[in-house]
Parts: structure tokens; sequence; C-alpha cells
């Protein structure tokens, strides 16, 4: 018996529309979805690795690479990340930034992510 396709949205609903869309290219495809909030004022790393692995443990993605729906923006990040790790060889670093507290137009890093030490940290977490 062929496993299904696990599709996790994070961050909103999955429109009918879509479901049904997804589900002619991929009959018995099973839907997951899980809100994505965000508190700006802690470690967004360690929030978006619990929101996952919560979500992959729930959907029961141990053995299968999961099709994710992405909010808009993030689509875009992720190629980004994809195509700018597939030219250096690697996983570049991310300077987050936030709204400075003290002066609310104005911007201050937050934290640099080094991407290579979060995917070693997230492969030391595997379900397998």
């Amino acid at each position: 018996m062929r496993t299904p396709i696990k599709v996790i949205s994070l961050g909103h609903r999955i429109p009918q529309a879509v479901k049904n869309e997804i589900e002619i290219s991929h009959p018995g495809v099973l839907f997951f979805e899980y809100p994505m909030h965000l508190n700006w004022n802690s470690s967004t790393v360690v929030q978006v690795r619990r929101m996952a692995e919560r979500s992959l443990s729930e959907a029961e993605c141990r053995d299968q690479i999961p099709f994710l729906i992405l909010p808009g923006v993030t689509v875009a990040a992720a190629l980004v990340i994809a195509v700018v790790s597939g030219i250096v060889g690697c996983l570049p670093y991310v300077i987050e930034i936030c709204k400075d507290p003290e002066n609310r137009s104005a911007w201050k890093v937050k934290t640099i992510h080094n991407l290579e030490e979060v995917r070693g940290d997230a492969r030391s977490r595997r379900f397998i």
C-alpha cells in the first residue's frame, strides 16, 4: 500500500479549491493545518523549531518528506536560501532584524542565525 502524500500548511488554512487542485494530481492526499504565531520578543529559531517538530510529529512524517504550504513571502525566502546554498555549497547566515523598542521608526539586529548550525541541531532531533 502506498503512503499518502502529506501536505502541511504552516500559518493559514488551506482553501478548499487548493485542496481540490492538489487532490487531482495526488489522490488520497492528507492535509494538516497549523497556525504560526510568533512572538517577536522571543527566539524565532526556537519557536519555529518547536512548531516544525510538533507539526511533523502530529502529521506522522517520520519517514517521508512532506509537501509544505508557506505564507507567500516565506516561499520567496525559502527559494532564495535554496538557490544561495546551491551556489555557495552551504546554508547562509540569516540576519534577523526587528523594530528598535526605543525608536519605533528604526530597525536593529535581533540575532544572526547560522543556518548550518540550525540544520545540524535539527538533525540531532530526527524522529527516525
